[in-house]
């Protein structure tokens, strides 16, 4: 892989609270223990052990401010996904922005004159404290991991070019922070319970647990228009065709068939013909 395909390589950025906490705190904690141990900024002063605590807890919860503050901005402005090299680049700009404020407080607590010396010193050690939790973020935005401790956020970051199966679908929930990303073959089914939409999906070849989100079918339509192979086969019903075993049933009630999960799907009378018609032709 070239560098430029890992640069513009596309990642989805948190955008449930809990993520989001956790990565600040993950950044604010790292902060607070590489003060305590290796004593930098003049912590080497305090004699005191409570105090030495106290003081470097005053940069941590800088560092956690700021980047908790950040992660949300980019849900004020609906930054859904997100390069690799604007990761990089956000990172930075957080960085520098706590080696600021961290240089005010330092001025504060050791009641020292400010100079241009110091705050790139102080600027130099931001960025080296930074590393540890910077490289921890990028491994969970890279790695299954992510998906296993959070998922109700999907990472799908092997799009394959030129095949409608792996066109990605964002599946919105009232709630923006419930809100998915699946690939139009991750989709067996979607059907209608009340306020709320039930989605089946596999991976693998295997059943995965459904998906609950509150939206309706005839939003989701409107998100699968572009692909061929699904089609609202029933008024609580819409069903990925490919996924689609057999059509069985007489000329009163046809139904289909799921090759994953052998789940059974009616079909409105009035659509028989047009889904037995799409799936000739998927064929």
């Amino acid at each position: 892989m070239t560098l430029s395909k890992i640069l513009n390589r596309e990642h989805y950025f948190p955008k449930t609270f809990r993520v989001r906490i956790i990565i600040a705190v993950g950044f604010g904690l790292t902060i607070l223990l590489i003060l305590l141990v290796f004593t930098p900024f003049g912590m080497h002063k305090i004699k005191t052990f409570p105090e030495r605590f106290l003081v470097s807890s005053g940069y941590s919860f800088i560092a956690f401010i700021v980047w908790f503050l950040a992660l949300n901005g980019l849900i004020i402005f609906k930054v859904n996904k997100i390069s690799f090299l604007h990761i990089l680049l956000f990172i930075i700009a957080i960085q520098f922005l706590i080696g600021s404020l961290s240089t005010i407080y330092n001025n504060i607590i050791f009641r020292n004159p400010y100079y241009f010396e110091f705050f790139l010193d102080l600027q130099i050690a931001v960025y080296l404290t930074g590393i540890i939790p910077t490289i921890m973020l990028i491994l969970l935005l890279e790695t299954s991991f992510y998906k296993r401790l959070f998922p109700s956020i999907d990472l799908y970051n092997n799009q394959v070019a030129g095949d409608k199966s792996r066109i990605e679908m964002k599946i919105e929930d009232e709630n923006p922070d419930k809100s998915i990303h699946l690939f139009y073959d991750e989709i067996l089914c979607i059907s209608s319970m009340d306020n709320y939409i039930k989605i089946e999906i596999q991976n693998n070849g295997k059943k995965k647990k459904p998906i609950i989100l509150r939206n309706t079918l005839k939003n989701i339509e409107k998100n699968i228009s572009e692909s061929d192979s699904f089609i609202r086969c029933h008024k609580s019903h819409i069903v990925n065709l490919k996924w689609v075993k057999e059509v069985l049933g007489n000329s009163l009630a046809k139904k289909c068939i799921m090759q994953i999960g052998n789940d059974i799907i009616p079909i409105s009378r009035s659509k028989v013909d047009l889904v037995l018609k799409r799936i000739r032709e998927l064929k």
